[in-house]
């Protein structure tokens, strides 16, 4: 349980450190596409796209919950892997149930930059303790309001993920846990 409470304050300071500092016209915020649309804001995984393996297919109704905060060149990402919800913990789960339950979150944070269609994110604190310091190179879509992003993969296919806006900060998804 320490470690899940550090993990939490770690991700906190991580969010607050990324709302520090405001751009100005003459320190545009390096997150403006080509196309002129911030990519800074708060998004959220709507539909994602698995081109291989058991999950394959469109997935809408499934995508679990998720956030995307890019704020000034910096990045944090928080979501439930899977397609399933996790299950849910007792007053006094065993670590098994713990590990069942933590396994399926992904967190990480760091810096990003936007360069016409390529967003490139530097992991500098993350869950997985060996992305830690790695870069990764997404392409980016804008299609209407929405963002794909189409995810690097080593074996060939990609799988595509699409982000929506959350314009008001106060929003929550309703979808499962």
């Amino acid at each position: 349980m320490k470690f899940l409470h550090m993990a939490a304050a770690g991700l906190a300071l991580c969010i607050a450190a990324c709302t520090l500092g405001e751009p100005t016209a003459a320190n545009p915020p390096p997150s403006a596409a080509s196309t002129g649309r911030p990519l800074d804001g708060v998004w959220q995984r709507v539909e994602t796209v698995v081109v291989d393996g058991p999950y394959r297919g469109v997935h809408t109704a499934d995508v679990q919950p998720s956030v995307f905060i890019f704020v000034n060149g910096y990045f944090s990402v928080s979501y439930v892997e899977g397609y399933a919800p996790r299950p849910p913990l007792g007053m006094d789960p065993t670590d098994e149930e713990r590990g069942r339950a933590f396994g399926n979150f992904t967190g990480y944070a760091g810096t990003y930059s936007l360069d016409g269609p390529l967003l490139t994110i530097r992991r500098l604190v993350s869950k997985n303790p060996n992305l830690m310091g790695r870069s990764e190179t997404f392409t980016v879509d804008w299609i209407g309001n929405d963002l794909w992003l189409t995810m690097p993969t080593h074996d060939g296919p990609q799988s595509r993920v699409r982000l929506a806006r959350l314009a008001d900060p106060t929003a929550r998804s309703v979808r499962s846990q």
